[in-house]
């Protein structure tokens, strides 16, 4: 039997990190403010709070931009949701494990694991901004800002030439005029 829950991280990325639930409310993030801190781009600086009350252990996403999801149905901001042992959690795209065996249900010696696909798109990610993900995902919008301001210099350097051609034509009509 476990003295604290704990928060398993399974992602790829930072798998084996454990962080024990000690306090009555523990905040997750980005941030270092944070009392659990994941550097994952796709956490938003303050994403959701683990909440312990007399009715249990609860989880409660503050609004964040990609989102919480309890066993693969997604939570909507600023409600807090009931945890038990072995719920499987995503903070933005980091997958954690809530384990705590406080000996009230008797222990089950297998694990059941399931996707059910009906209730979501196929194709469709979980993550809503992907702009947090990759440090060059405004690339296209750098390319097509260069691309319109080399346009607006191109039809200037046109008109400076055509404006020119034309001051050159009256001061040769007025000189042969003169002459």
């Amino acid at each position: 039997m476990a003295d604290y829950p704990k928060l398993m991280v399974l992602s790829e990325k930072f798998r084996g990190l454990v962080f024990e639930l000690k306090e009555d409310s523990i905040s997750v993030g980005r941030n270092d403010q944070r009392d659990i801190c994941i550097k994952d781009p796709s956490l938003s600086s303050y994403h959701c709070d683990f909440i312990h009350n007399e009715d249990g252990y609860f989880i409660c996403d503050r609004g964040s931009t990609n989102g919480t999801r309890l066993n693969n149905v997604p939570l909507n901001p600023e409600e807090m949701y009931p945890l038990k042992n072995s719920d499987l959690l995503q903070l933005g795209s980091v997958e954690v494990m809530f384990d705590y065996d406080d000996g009230s249900l008797p222990t089950v010696s297998r694990t059941e694991t399931g996707i059910d696909l009906t209730s979501t798109q196929t194709g469709m990610s979980t993550v809503k901004d992907f702009n947090n993900l990759s440090p060059f995902a405004n690339n296209d919008d750098k390319s097509e800002a260069r691309n319109r301001k080399l346009i607006i210099g191109g039809i200037a350097a046109v008109g400076l030439v055509i404006l020119g051609l034309l001051v050159w034509l009256v001061v040769k009509t007025v000189q042969q005029h003169i002459n």
